[in-house]
């Protein structure tokens, strides 16, 4: 089970450079509202992106590259935490509160600690994504048990 949670997790670790590639160029704070959520919506699921800032020192590519495996290697990581507690709903669900907590955090880390600034509806988005591997890993750990 540990496997396939890690599978899932690092799947959906790559959800956050995925919606960046498809939505690239990013447009200017001025392109409005669709844009902002898309920009915010992107940090908060790809939380190694600010890693890409090697890009002066190692190139464009390799540092694109070194942030998408970084992303993918967090959430390999907490995919392997959440197959470890995908034995009852209390500490899987604990696991995402947690995730949760660190992504509000985030979010209002990214903005410079105001929480009225946060784009509310990108912190909705993102935390129901959150919300999916969890509830996969919650799925297949119960169907394994069931059988």
């Amino acid at each position: 089970m540990i496997a396939r949670s890690v599978f899932i997790f690092a799947l959906a670790g790559i959800g956050g450079p995925m919606l960046r590639w498809l939505t690239w160029p990013p447009g200017p704070s001025s392109a409005g509202a669709l844009s902002d959520l898309i920009y915010d919506l992107v940090l908060l699921i790809w939380p190694t992106q600010p890693l890409a800032s090697i890009e002066i020192s190692a190139g464009t590519n390799l540092a694109i590259l070194f942030s998408v495996l970084a992303n993918i290697a967090v959430f390999g990581l907490l995919g392997l935490l959440a197959g470890a507690l995908a034995k009852t709903a209390i500490q899987l669900s604990s696991a995402y509160l947690a995730v949760c907590v660190m992504i509000i955090v985030m979010a209002v880390w990214s903005i410079g600690l105001s929480f009225s600034h946060v784009d509310m509806i990108a912190l909705v988005v993102a935390l129901a994504l959150y919300a999916v591997p969890f509830a996969l890993v919650w799925q297949f750990s119960r169907s394994k048990r069931l059988a």
